[in-house]
């Protein structure tokens, strides 16, 4: 993990210069700086950078620029996570004025720019018709393991809103067969470490919803959609990942493992394994 200074000050905007691109606004790295440096508490940092978003000229723009800061800290500082966690809840304390600050405002939509593009189609590296070499696919892996870990650690914790169906979106790409499942595996196994009991607990299994479904014999990508209670969607999940786990040329060994460890910990209380 890179140090937390060094990877802050690489991602500020030029002294004078106009914030734009990829890089965020100087006085909002440098109180990230001083908070994760330990000058200044999360209250002092949470007030500081929330009085000057309000007084921006674009606030909406400015407040999803900070978002995405955060975003991105939070998956690249690892060692730092805890702390920009905290950052954020100070952040939903503050009395809503302008901005409703409960809501953390922006998180959710920036997240899901930077982080979820694959849970709604197949990422770029999926379909270029070359499989990743391994070393490729254990680096995407760790990545999409940390993502998970993040969005999940934001459901546990009630921060913005974030909810289950991110939980369920994940578990069904196992039904899906997705060509990037070797790598996806990783945020799969990393929610349900994570939230897998609180994603068991405010499951409501006797609601009725519907989620795609590869068509038997159909065409690569060919859906169909399912009507089935939860407990249904959740068993089905859990019966994939351990047929994927068991196939001989679909997944590498890693993610056999992972797949495994994931029927595991989807397990009901009372169920046999």
């Amino acid at each position: 993990m890179p140090a937390p200074t060094e990877w802050l000050k690489v991602h500020a905007a030029p002294i004078g210069a106009t914030v734009q691109g990829e890089d965020y606004d100087r006085d909002d790295v440098d109180y990230l700086i001083a908070y994760l440096e330990g000058n200044i508490t999360a209250e002092e940092a949470a007030l500081s950078i929330t009085e000057d978003l309000v007084n921006e000229i674009k606030p909406p723009t400015e407040l999803y620029r900070f978002m995405g800061l955060l975003c991105e800290a939070l998956v690249e500082l690892k060692n730092d996570r805890e702390r920009l966690l905290e950052l954020l809840e100070a952040i939903k304390r503050i009395a809503p004025e302008e901005i409703n600050w409960s809501a953390l405002p922006g998180l959710l939509p920036m997240w899901s720019d930077l982080y979820r593009l694959h849970t709604r189609g197949p990422n770029g590296w999926e379909v270029i018709g070359e499989p990743l070499p391994d070393t490729k696919k254990v680096e995407l892996r760790r990545r999409y393991a940390e993502i998970g870990t993040v969005e999940a650690t934001l459901y546990v914790r009630g921060l913005g809103g974030v909810t289950e169906n991110w939980g369920y979106e994940l578990l069904n790409l196992a039904c899906l067969r997705r060509p990037g499942l070797d790598v996806v595996i990783g945020e799969i196994h990393a929610w349900l470490t994570v939230a897998g009991a609180r994603l068991l607990k405010d499951l409501d299994p006797d609601e009725v919803r519907n989620w795609p479904r590869p068509v038997v014999g159909g065409q690569p990508g060919q859906r169909l959609s399912v009507e089935a209670t939860m407990a249904q969607h959740w068993e089905a999940w859990r019966r994939s990942l351990l047929q994927v786990s068991e196939e001989k040329d679909f997944l590498t060994d890693e993610a056999k493992r992972l797949a495994r460890e994931c029927h595991v910990m989807m397990q009901r209380p009372g169920q046999a394994r």
